[in-house]
């Protein structure tokens, strides 16, 4: 009779255990969520930049129409029909730059203006005569020279991003205002309009900033320029011609993007 109360003991305590193991199993598993790293951010060409760029140029062109006039010679005969030059110079330039890109896809659009300053020295010629009638003897000419100082363009652009390296080309209007050390009348001074184009290549160093080196030819059309020359008796000649304003540059810049 003394062992009934403890089997009874290990009868509930068996049973208890046997109870709470069925309610465990019937409860759900209880899982961790994984952990993820972030994902970094996508990289995009969009938004504002501003940038600074310096390069090599050089300018090339003709000088045209110094047709040879009774008017313009008040010491000399009209001994010759016309003369043309091949001009050349190049130099430094420097300047800076601001612009928008809007990035579709792998496509970028966006618009830039730029201003630079240019540093040609003066310009190298090779005369060629032509039309009738003798040179004078020891004719020499002093001028045209227009120099452009400066200059400022105002590009649509269009790229393609290769996720950071973008390839693009542009092409918008030009403004240059030519000074001459030689004119006539008051045209010492002349501001032009043309046109310029070009092509490049742009490496993101970060999410801000760019690096970039592109080419670029700029057209300020034809523009007056005096022209004075002398002979071996001394006599003056002066006459206005036209001469070409082109310049073609490879400059190296970096941006920084907002």
């Amino acid at each position: 009779m003394t062992l009934r109360p403890s089997l009874y003991r290990a009868f509930l305590a068996v049973a208890a255990l046997s109870t709470g193991t069925a309610l465990a199993a019937d409860l759900p598993a209880r899982t961790i969520a994984p952990v993820y790293a972030p994902r970094p951010p996508v990289f995009t060409w969009t938004g504002f930049y501003v940038g600074a760029n310096a390069g090599y140029a050089t300018r090339t062109g003709k000088d045209y129409d110094l047709a040879v006039q009774p008017g313009y010679f008040p010491t000399a005969p009209n001994t010759f029909g016309s003369l043309r030059s091949e001009r050349n110079g190049d130099g430094f330039l420097a300047g800076g730059q601001v612009g928008y890109n809007y990035q579709i896809g792998n496509f970028v659009i966006g618009a830039e203006n730029d201003i630079q300053y240019l540093d040609l020295g003066k310009a190298k010629r090779d005369y060629t005569f032509s039309g009738t009638g003798a040179v004078p003897a020891g004719f020499n000419y002093i001028g045209p020279e227009k120099k452009t100082e400066y200059f400022a363009t105002g590009r649509a652009r269009i790229g393609y991003a290769f996720d950071r390296f973008l390839v693009f080309g542009s092409a918008g209007l030009a403004y240059g205002n030519l000074k001459s050390e030689t004119c006539l009348g008051s045209k010492c001074n002349d501001g032009k309009i043309g046109f310029a184009a070009g092509a490049g290549v742009e490496y993101a160093l970060s999410s801000n900033w760019s690096v970039k080196v592109e080419g670029l030819y700029v057209n300020l059309g034809k523009a007056a320029a005096g022209v004075i020359g002398t002979d071996a008796v001394g006599r003056t000649y002066v006459d206005a011609r036209k001469i070409d304003n082109d310049i073609a540059l490879v400059r190296a810049g970096v941006n920084y993007r907002f």
